[in-house]
């Protein structure tokens, strides 16, 4: 009778458990702009997120998946539906004005992951969760933004 008493608190725990949810892996460490761009008093923000499976053709579409933005306090900016109108293959950019922000975004290794970003006048601000533009040679030279695998995911902010 004490194993089964034992067995339903354990099963009990673990159903409990699966129905928490999951906490997104925080960055402390933002990133900054790679690029330049004209006007100073915004700057812009590009996501490479994970693809996403697509009720079309999985062989001909196959789109980004959204993010959230958010003020450095917290406060949320919105969903960036991450399909860009020139290609869905290239992430959408955001302008923004000069500031401190967070995205959360989905990555298939880790969940979600929660990432300080910086937006200068004038620069572009590129968050790589894909390792489609921060190849691991770049990350051998640098200063960058890592996950705890070591995977680049940006560059660190000045």
């Amino acid at each position: 009778m004490h194993s089964l008493q034992s067995l339903v608190v354990l099963v009990t725990l673990l159903v409990s458990a699966g129905c928490a949810e999951i906490q997104p892996l925080v960055l402390d460490e933002p990133i900054g702009p790679l690029t330049w761009k004209p006007d100073r008093s915004r700057g812009s923000l590009v996501v490479y997120t994970d693809t996403e499976a697509s009720s079309l053709d999985p062989a001909d579409y196959v789109p980004r998946s959204d993010y959230k933005l958010y003020t450095a306090g917290n406060e949320f900016l919105r969903t960036v539906n991450n399909r860009s109108r020139s290609s869905w293959r290239d992430p959408v950019t955001v302008d923004l004005p000069v500031g401190r922000y967070t995205v959360v975004a989905r990555l298939s290794h880790f969940g979600r992951v929660s990432v300080p970003v910086v937006i200068q006048g004038g620069r572009t601000t590129v968050v790589d969760l894909t390792r489609e533009v921060l190849s691991r040679a770049t990350a051998a030279n640098g200063d960058w933004v890592r996950l705890p695998n070591g995977q680049v995911i940006g560059s660190r902010s000045e």
